[in-house]
């Protein structure tokens, strides 16, 4: 199922390179624009006030703003893949539509990350002296909670534009995904995380592709998964391999790589 996730969504980020040149750099807009105001405000003055004041700006931008752009390129990914086409404008319509309800889980995986990022090495402290096997048994606990809160946050702006459920609906269902597919989804995060790590050592991609690549990622692994459930629960699992047979995504290779035009 991966291979063919990450098939399709080469073949969707190369139909549509230059709409993701675009939406990728109002993500980068947006979620660099954010950054950049929490560190100015973490460097202004010596005060601590404005030291905290942005970091809480940063909780801000990672916790909100990313979510919030991230589920506005989701959206116009999920258009190319309804509809073989789509426009730019559909990014915007995203951010306007689902903002509310990306804020609100982004904000719940930010808090998320914070409590165990934190609990990761202060129980390993605190308990160093009295109880070792006890704090490293917490600390191990948190890193696995951690580790499990952000594999589960890639499915939540796909999972978000195509159930449009509220924002904790929409988390559970992302965690019972993870459960349910736990190498699928491992898969996954290390193709992002292996996507995020080429696109920091080159800054051009980052700011042109990074967005919309790891968009099509998690939404195609997302869109695989949801045929299968759909085939399963109507009773007839060949559908799935019937759906992926009609899909043009899927039934590229190599060859129309090198000629398109006898695609």
């Amino acid at each position: 199922m991966l291979v063919r996730a990450l098939k399709m969504a080469f073949w969707v980020s190369f139909d549509h390179l230059g709409k993701m040149f675009i939406v990728s750099a109002l993500w980068s807009a947006m979620v660099l624009g954010a950054l950049a105001v929490s560190a100015a405000l973490m460097l202004v003055g010596s005060s601590p006030i404005w030291f905290v004041a942005g970091l809480l700006a940063m909780m801000l931008s990672l916790g909100g703003v990313m979510p919030i752009a991230t589920t506005g390129i989701a959206h116009f990914t999920k258009e190319l893949l309804d509809r073989r086409d789509g426009s730019v404008w559909t990014f915007v319509e995203g951010v306007r539509f689902y903002w509310k309800r990306a804020a609100i889980m982004g904000m719940v995986y930010a808090s998320a990350v914070v409590c165990l990022g934190t609990s990761i090495g202060f129980y390993a402290a605190f308990l160093h002296n009295s109880i070792p096997w006890l704090g490293y048994g917490l600390s191990a606990l948190a890193f696995w909670a951690l580790l499990f809160v952000f594999i589960s946050s890639l499915y939540a702006a796909p999972a978000l534009v195509q159930r449009k459920l509220g924002a904790w609906p929409t988390l559970k269902l992302c965690s019972a995904l993870v459960v349910d597919n736990p190498l699928v989804s491992g898969g996954l995060a290390v193709q992002i995380l292996a996507w995020s790590v080429i696109a920091l050592l080159v800054p051009p991609l980052f700011v042109f592709l990074y967005g919309g690549v790891a968009s099509a990622l998690m939404c195609c692994i997302y869109e695989m998964l949801a045929r299968r459930y759909a085939a399963k629960q109507s009773g007839h699992p060949e559908d799935t391999k019937k759906a992926d047979e009609e899909d043009d995504y899927l039934n590229r290779g190599f060859r129309d790589l090198l000629f398109p035009w006898k695609s």
